[in-house]
């Protein structure tokens, strides 16, 4: 088991996960690990799965990350006890938040304290982005808007 988890766009792009027609989504950091599709990572570089093979990833106390592009579902949502903060890494990427739509560029980050409804808008956007929760109560911490 490692105790850091370096994750490089390089490696992200080859990802099998975030190819057209893939699910679009891989999570790198999670509160509860899911032994049929994760496993607790032991080389702090991060690469991705073998299509066989699950996906290694750091396993928090309180915290998520994850990597998606613009074939991930997505629904509007919001949580109780996260703060989510998005940061687009390639592309362009629209994001509503609490009724309103924002466009982000490359280096633009989102933070949505916990209570604030939001969702990815699909709008014909390519983009890759990490999501990071913080405080989160894992995936019991998510509430359809």
């Amino acid at each position: 088991m490692t105790r850091s988890l370096f994750v490089s766009m390089a490696r992200v792009q080859k990802d099998p996960s975030m190819k057209p027609g893939a699910r679009g989504a891989r999570k790198l950091a999670v509160t509860q690990v899911y032994p049929q599709v994760e496993t607790e990572a032991t080389d702090p570089c991060w690469a991705p799965p073998d299509a066989d093979r699950p996906c290694p990833v750091l396993s928090l106390p309180a915290a998520e990350m994850a990597v998606f592009n613009q074939n991930a579902r997505q629904e509007r949502h919001y949580h109780k006890l996260a703060t989510e903060i998005y940061v687009v890494i390639e592309g362009a990427m629209a994001i509503e938040v609490d009724g309103k739509i924002h466009r982000m560029q490359p280096g633009d980050a989102a933070i949505i304290a916990p209570g604030v409804p939001h969702e990815i808008k699909k709008q014909g956007l390519k983009f890759t982005s990490y999501v990071i929760e913080a405080h989160c109560g894992g995936p019991d911490d998510k509430y359809p808007a």
